[in-house]
């Protein structure tokens, strides 16, 4: 009677007092089902709002956007950060901008977590308490924060160490700015929150545009806009909880990204003419 040989590839597996011989297919198989499952880059941008960061997401076909505004309804009704929210419910401001590691297939739950956690990692208990030292919730701060983002010029990326001081310097004195216009009841006069009713990419405010009738549009409403209109930096929180005191009340940005200041409107409209040509 012929016996069959059977061929194949094996390799001798030593443990403690005994060994034996285990296929090499077998091996490998139990390799690939114990490797982690890949993982997608996303980059979320700072001063994106959620409609930015829910459109991207879609785009690049990791998550529904039906059910990405849904979750983040859900998810706001229990995040507690948003304790001192005096009139609106939203996460906007929170969903914290980074680069992630996200599932190949990734549920509207999971990123959002992932991005109100490292808004806690990253805002800390230390941080916190200088935003309250300096008067403010932390609701108020990042609502301050989200509009220091859209108003200061330049993205940060491919920036030199120099610059980049010199850019969060130019946050600081801004949200000075702002705190200085909140304190003589004058209005916040941000361009970035009016461009947030009409969703437009120029970020200058035409004159139809400043007559809309809206709590967020800060030409026509005293104080701050009831929350947040982008997801900040770390760094423009930083600036608010580290504002420069100064006299100045004015700002503008020149063609280079670069921030001008003034103390009176004058001196605003000469650097207009100086810088914009207006």
């Amino acid at each position: 009677m012929r016996t069959k040989i059977v061929f194949g590839l094996f390799m001798l597996i030593f443990a403690a007092g005994a060994f034996g011989l285990v296929r090499i297919e077998q091996q490998r198989r139990v390799e690939i089902s114990s490797r982690k499952a890949p993982n997608v880059v996303w980059r979320a941008v700072e001063g994106w709002t959620a409609g930015d960061i829910e459109k991207d997401l879609a785009a690049k076909g990791l998550v529904n956007s039906a059910d990405f505004e849904a979750q983040l309804k859900a998810s706001a009704q229990s995040f507690d950060y948003l304790g001192d929210t005096p009139k609106v419910r939203s996460l906007e401001g929170y969903l914290f901008p980074d680069t992630y590691f996200l599932a190949v297939h990734p549920t509207a739950e999971s990123v959002i977590n992932k991005m109100l956690d490292n808004f806690k990692a990253k805002v800390t208990p230390q941080l916190q308490s200088q935003i309250k030292a300096r008067g403010f919730t932390i609701y108020q701060a990042v609502t301050l924060a989200s509009i220091v983002e859209k108003e200061v010029g330049r993205r940060s990326a491919n920036l030199s160490a120099a610059d980049l001081q010199t850019l969060q310097n130019e946050r600081e004195i801004v949200a000075g700015i702002f705190i200085n216009r909140l304190n003589i009841g004058m209005p916040l006069q941000s361009d970035a929150t009016v461009t947030y009713i009409t969703k437009k990419n120029n970020p200058q405010a035409t004159a139809e545009d400043l007559q809309i009738d809206s709590p967020y549009n800060t030409y026509k409403y005293k104080g701050l806009p009831p929350g947040p209109i982008s997801n900040p930096s770390l760094s423009s929180i930083e600036a608010v909880a580290n504002y420069k005191q100064t006299d100045y009340l004015y700002f503008l940005t020149k063609p280079d990204g670069t921030a001008v200041f003034a103390k009176t409107l004058d001196e605003q409209n000469a650097n207009k003419a100086k810088y914009l040509g207006r």
